[in-house]
């Protein structure tokens, strides 16, 4: 058989399952649902697979191009990779956004939205974007953390130069630093 065929044979036996979930035991319904569920987890991370790599294949710029004088050069994967959730309400302090990206505020009550977008050619090179809505805000900081590369952290020195693109749209002005804390 094709891989095709046994595809089209999966999706049909699973809609079927789908289909009589109203008659299925108590005790084959667990056992059911714990199946369904490691059967979704490989074909989610299938799905971002190939989302990240059509979208390097579609989107200039996946990979910022690097300076001629650069040692290398990197974009997180949350600007790369759709995130699952792709949105969150209310984050808590350090709330993971993905792998290598968090979310860090001393707000007591976080009243913002923070949702990932497809990135827009026309104002960004990243195939995606981070948006942040707050609502209101009472702490003194918001920023996201990045983790980079071991291989890029350990071999970083004073001397070299750190460049950091992003672009913000504010109904008013506010006050914004960029800070690199280097851990090794």
């Amino acid at each position: 058989m094709t891989e095709r065929l046994i595809d089209r044979q999966t999706l049909s036996r699973w809609q079927r399952v789908g289909a009589s979930i109203d008659k299925t035991r108590l005790k084959d319904l667990r056992k059911l649902r714990s199946r369904a569920q490691d059967l979704r987890a490989v074909l989610d991370q299938v799905v971002r697979e190939s989302d990240a790599a059509l979208s390097h294949a579609s989107h200039d710029g996946t990979v910022p191009a690097a300076a001629s004088f650069a040692d290398w050069c990197y974009r997180p994967d949350g600007w790369c990779v759709q995130a699952r959730p792709s949105g969150l309400s209310e984050p808590e302090n350090g709330t993971s956004l993905g792998t290598g990206l968090q979310i860090f505020h001393d707000c007591p009550l976080a009243e913002m939205a923070v949702r990932q977008s497809p990135g827009h050619k026309s104002q960004s090179r990243a195939p995606f974007s981070w948006c942040v809505d707050l609502f209101r805000f009472d702490g003194s900081f918001l920023s996201f953390a990045v983790e980079v590369p071991i291989e890029a952290a350990a071999d970083f020195a004073r001397s070299h130069i750190v460049r950091v693109d992003y672009a913000l749209q504010m109904e008013q002005p506010v006050e914004t630093f960029v800070r690199l804390n280097v851990r090794s």
